[in-house]
Order: structure tokens, then sequence, then C-alpha cells
């Protein structure tokens, strides 16, 4: 799968441009115009493929390293499943074997930045080894009624007898129908890149493809859109539709928004429990999802003028009357505005993860975008004129506007992403995004927050973050955050020497495995690990113990709640000496490292299109 999704990747950020003129390449392997005597890669006229940076096509290596994603999966999803497997073994054990068997589905896992979903899969099969360990030990009528069912469906399709050892049938392994489900039950993804999503789609379905069972619809769980844009609680819309009302109050809206979400997860819910064990099951669960969406439509037009109101594209001038606000969608500035902004209302895509007494998701995970929010002209068209760079000022700004006369085309393609970047630009500054304020309103920034708030209370979120999320001051409300509802379970940071995590980015550059567990019962400390260097100093430091911070303390050394590097306990014991008799020198190294954190949000923003991974 792997290899799958790296040519596949690959495309997602590939473009295909029609040469001006003869092209080469230079040192740096990008597309620049072909001298006399240079080598031709791209005659004239020919169309040729490269990616957003100008570069000629070599791999498609975007993905986070296997051993990151296994570490995020290690810290955040496993503990946070062992809880939800304890949860059922605690109902099968008093005898309500009905109730275990539902709450076993009941377990949801989101990546709101999936690409070609990597992690997705990745955790697919940390859940059914989960499950199956479970099952083995402790089965559950309808879940393995479920299963066999489709295993005498498949056969059936297949027309084998049942498979045994040497024979001629088809092999159905339990843990491959199991995944299938888990697949479709378990498993949830936002991309706003259409062809990312569609790409995700293809490698679910490739990994958990059961011989005899048709293609299993995921367009419930995997969807198209902005996780940034949208509204991500019903909360969060209410907070702008009805901002009057006090903490935990109800609200007018409150009951159409309620009622919308049930009737909608109802049908989603039936959509995820249908077994489609063959075409027609199928076909039904698509009309299903029609219905589930027309279900949803009262709550989508609230959200969209939720979303109006929050942007100041329109006001809520008739507040008490319900339809008047909803009518806010309609208004023709209003839907374009949404079309720009492609928004996700995450409790009216996902409402059977939202429409629960304990609304959320059980784990977050993923390898957010980190870039600014914005569409760089020059960038842009040297994209689409090689050679741009290499010219003068003067010569590239009269090259430019030549482009802007004889290609209309492309300057129609350069002003809509100008506008879809300023709406979404926009959309962050005047979001539930504390900190997009100070400082560049970088994505990470707003991931950062989206993740916070999507996960229930014991839920975890493990994510690759740039190091400028732990130390800047326009993450501080995050981090503060964290440390009053929950914790930081584990981060580790990396300094990527020698590019050993990050082949395309910076060797300087540090980045972050950080997993957050959220609730009360998880607040009071700290974990730190690293920086390391090298495979070899991560695998030293995975094996020793990390340094552990009562947050009282932590609290005391900074105002902003930066997170310091301490690699280890006995790193930690060292610190704390030196924090009570602190040299001259160590005065100056803080001195000096205040000042190279007000430094990250600008590296990350140069390094950050350098970087874009699964």
């Amino acid at each position: 799968m792997r290899e799958f999704g790296t040519i596949y990747e690959g495309l997602l950020e590939s473009e295909l441009s029609r040469a001006d003129m003869d092209l080469t390449v230079d040192k740096k392997n990008v597309y620049v115009p072909a001298r006399p005597k240079d080598e031709v890669v791209v005659p004239k006229g020919d169309v040729y493929f490269h990616n957003r940076s100008g570069e000629r096509k070599a791999t498609g290596s975007y993905f986070t390293p296997e051993f990151a994603v296994e570490h995020l999966l290690d810290h955040a999803l496993e503990p946070v499943l062992a809880e939800h497997l304890k949860r059922v073994e605690a109902l099968h054990g008093r005898g309500d074997h009905a109730s275990a068997a539902e709450a076993f589905w009941d377990f949801r896992v989101a990546d709101i930045s999936m690409g070609s979903g990597h992690f997705l899969i990745a955790a697919v099969d940390r859940i059914e080894r989960g499950m199956r360990s479970f099952l083995a030990d402790r089965p559950l009528a309808s879940v393995n009624d479920e299963l066999r069912r489709l295993e005498r469906k498949a056969r059936k399709a297949l027309e084998a007898p049942r498979a045994t050892v040497g024979g001629d049938g088809p092999e159905l392994e339990p843990s491959t129908l199991l995944r299938r489900q888990i697949a479709r039950r378990c498993i949830h993804g936002v991309d706003v890149n259409e062809t990312a999503v569609e790409l995700a789609r293809v490698a679910v379905w490739i990994h958990t493809f059961v011989p005899g069972l048709p293609m299993s619809t995921l367009d419930h769980n995997l969807v198209r859109g902005d996780s940034l844009t949208g509204i991500g609680t019903v909360d969060e819309a209410l907070d702008v539709l009805d901002p009057n009302r006090g903490d935990a109050q109800r609200s007018l809206f409150s009951r159409p928004i309620e009622e919308a979400m049930a009737r909608a997860a109802e049908a989603l819910g039936e959509v995820a429990a249908a077994q489609e064990a063959d075409t027609a099951e199928v076909l039904r669960n698509r009309e299903a999802l029609v219905d589930a969406k027309a279900r949803a439509e009262p709550a989508r037009r609230l959200f969209d003028a939720a979303v109006a109101v929050r942007l100041g594209v329109a006001e809520t001038k008739a507040v008490g009357d319900v339809e008047a606000i909803a009518g806010i969608a309609d208004q023709p500035e209003v839907a374009a505005e949404i079309e720009r902004l492609q928004p996700v209302h995450m409790p009216l895509v996902f409402p059977q993860v939202f429409e629960t007494k304990s609304p959320g998701f059980d784990v977050l995970i993923g390898n957010p975008p980190w870039e600014e929010a914005t569409v760089e002209e020059l960038g842009f068209w040297t994209v689409r004129h090689p050679g741009l760079k290499s010219l003068k000022q003067k010569e590239q700004r009269g090259e430019i506007s030549r482009l802007r006369t004889d290609r209309p085309d492309l300057l129609a393609e350069y002003e809509a992403e100008l506008a879809r970047a300023e709406s979404q630009r926009q959309a962050l500054m005047a979001g539930p995004f504390p900190g997009m304020g100070t400082g560049d309103p970088d994505l990470y920034k707003a991931f950062c927050w989206r993740y916070w708030r999507l996960t229930r209370d014991g839920g975890a979120a493990g994510i690759v973050l740039p190091r400028s999320a732990l130390s800047v001051k326009g993450s501080a409300e995050w981090r503060l955050a964290v440390l009053d509802g929950g914790a930081f379970a584990d981060v580790s940071l990396l300094l990527n020497k020698g590019r050993w995590v990050f082949d395309t980015v910076h060797p300087q550059y540090s980045v972050g495995l950080v997993t957050h567990r959220k609730g009360l019962r998880h607040r009071g400390s700290l974990q730190l690990r690293g920086p390391y260097d090298s495979p070899r100093s991560y695998e030293t430091g995975m094996r020793t113990q990390p340094a552990r911070i009562p947050v009282s303390e932590f609290l005391g050394w900074t105002d902003s709640a930066a997170l310091p590097s301490i690699p280890s306990d006995d790193a930690l014991r060292v610190f704390r000496k030196m924090r009570s008799h602190p040299p001259l020198g160590l005065l100056r190294r803080a001195e000096s490292a205040s000042s190279s954190r007000r430094l990250e949000d600008s590296k990350t923003r140069r390094l950050a299109g350098e970087q874009r991974a699964a």
C-alpha cells in the first residue's frame, strides 16, 4: 500500500504545463529556458509534468516517514483503543452483550488533512489488531455473525468451496473482513483536494479488499472540503448565531440543529452499519447517503449562515427568526463565498460523531499543512513560465505583465487562487483560532485548535507539527489550553540533520511528534523527548525515560508555555540544577533561545513549501 500511495501522492503535488519555449533543467532540477548548447528536455509546445515549485517530477515521496506514523499511533491511538476495549469488556462482563456489540464499533478515528490516507490505513491495521485480539477472548455474537455473513456472501460470489490448507478456494481471513468493516465504521477523513479524497478512497478500498465482496461505500466517511473554514462544533455555530447566550445555555437555534443532526445521524448510522455484502446493498446505501444529506439540510443552511456572519458577509438582523437566519445561506454573495471556501461542517458530515453524549473523535492523527494561507505571485508565474526567477527584478515585472496580457486563462486561474487564499485567510482570522492575529496566519496554528476541539473528552490527538508550534507566541494560548484541559502526553522533537526525517526539508529544521490527551484526569504533567538528529539517536531515546515535568513547575519557567528541549529525566535533573544556579553563559543562551523562537515562525513559512506530507 505504501508503494501505491507513493506513486499517487506525487500526483497531488504535480501540474501539467505547455512549454512556451525549449526547456532544460538546472542543477536543482528546475525547468529553465534552454540556451543554444543546452540539452532540450521539453521542446517548445510540448506538455510537461512538474511540481508546484517548477521542479521536474522524479518521485512522489511526500510521505510522513513510517517511524513517525508508528510513533504517533503508539502514543495516541493505542492507549485510547485499549481504554475503549476495556469499556466494551465491562459491558460484556455484566452480560449486556447487545450493548457491548454496539459499543464495539463506536470508536472514531479521523485525519482532517488526510492526503491519500496514509495515516488512516495504518490506523485501520492497528484497530484491527486490537479488535481481533478482543474478539478471540470475548466473542460478541452479533459482530461474529456479521463477519460470517460477509464470508458466506464472498464465497458464494466466488462460487468456491471453503478454503483449506492446500485447497483451491480463496483465503478469506477474519482479519481481512474485520479490516473492511473498520474502514467503513471507524475511519473518517477530510481533505480540500478532490484528487486526494479519491486517492484515499481507492487506497482504503485496495487495503481492505475482500475477494467476492463489492467495493464498499466510503463517501460518508472520507469527504472533500476545508476542515478549517467550516463549523467545527455545534457550540461554535451557536456562539456566532446567538452571541448573547450564556455558557452552556441552550439557544433558539439549538433545537433545529440538533433535530437535523439526529435525523442525519440516524441515516448515516444505517449506512455505516450496513454490511454491503452485495451490489444491491451498496446501491441502497448510496440512496441512503442522499437521504442523509437531505435530512441535514436545515443544519447546513444555519452552519453556512454562521460562516457568513463570522466573515462579515452577512448580518443577523432577524435575531429570533430561525428561518430568516437560515435564509442568509441563500443570498448570492454568501453562496459565492461558501463555494470559494469549500467548508466542511464537522457536525454535519459526521453527525454520528457529534450527536452523542461525548461528542468528538476518539483519536485524531495526521500531518497537517504548515504553510501560510497566501498565493505568491512570482511563484505562481514561475511554475508556468520557467526561468522567471533567474531574471532581474525589472525584467520579472515586465515578463509577468506580458503573461497577464497574453495568457488570460492563466490570469483567471491566478485570480481564482488569490480569491480562494484571501477568503481562507479571512476565515482563519475570524475563526475560533486564538493567536492567529499574532504573526502570520499559518495553517498549522488553526489545525492545532481544530485537533484539540474535535477531540472528545478522554480522547487523544497525534500530530506532526513544526517546532514553532511548541514555542512561538502565536500558539501560546493553544499550549495553555492543552495544559489546562488535558496534557501533552508525549512531545518528541526531531532535528532534520542530514534530512533523515523529511528529505525535502532543510536539515536545520526541527519537527515535533506531538500527542495530547484531553480530559481533566490527564492533567498535571507533560512529557518531553529529544531533539533526536538521527535514526540511531531516536531509537536510543525511545529506550530511555522521557522528561516528566509537573505543569505547576513548568508554568514557572516561562510566561508563554514554550516547551523546551529536554531529552530525558537525567537531562531534566541537570536542567533543574542549572536553573537553581544559572551561570552567566546559561542566561545568554536563554536570551539567544528567545531570539531563535521569534525566528521560528518565519522559518516555518519559508520551509513549509518544501514539505507537504501525507
